[in-house]
């Protein structure tokens, strides 16, 4: 699971207490941080609440698979992905979706100076 980090200010509270001391009791090993998002090939330049639980034994996340010369970002992931129009779904990736918009909002967009995709 993962969730922003102000989670963790909740770590000495009862509701996050006991969230861990019922995956202990249900036999799960328990472990959480705050990892940094770039470190691990992740486009967000944020840190993220990691917990893990496994019933097979202790867990750790894995050490940082990547350092500052090498983060990944947002046009890494997204560059090579073929163009899609509203409302549709990339034949090759199930998970390249484009939100349906009204014409209104199409018309908003391609109006933002800001934005160069149209």
């Amino acid at each position: 699971m993962e969730n922003v980090p102000q989670l963790l200010k909740f770590k000495q509270s009862p509701v996050f207490q006991t969230f861990i001391t019922n995956l202990e009791k249900q036999g799960y090993f328990v472990w959480h941080d705050i990892i940094y998002a770039p470190d691990y090939g992740i486009p967000q330049k944020r840190k993220r609440l990691v917990l893990l639980a496994s019933k097979y034994g202790n867990i750790s996340l894995v050490p940082p698979t990547h350092t500052l010369k090498d983060y990944v970002t947002v046009r890494d992931t997204i560059e090579k992905l073929e163009k899609i129009e509203s409302g549709e779904t990339s034949k090759k990736d199930f998970f390249h979706k484009a939100a349906k918009l009204s014409p209104l909002n199409l018309k908003r967009i391609k109006r933002n100076p800001f934005l160069l995709i149209f």
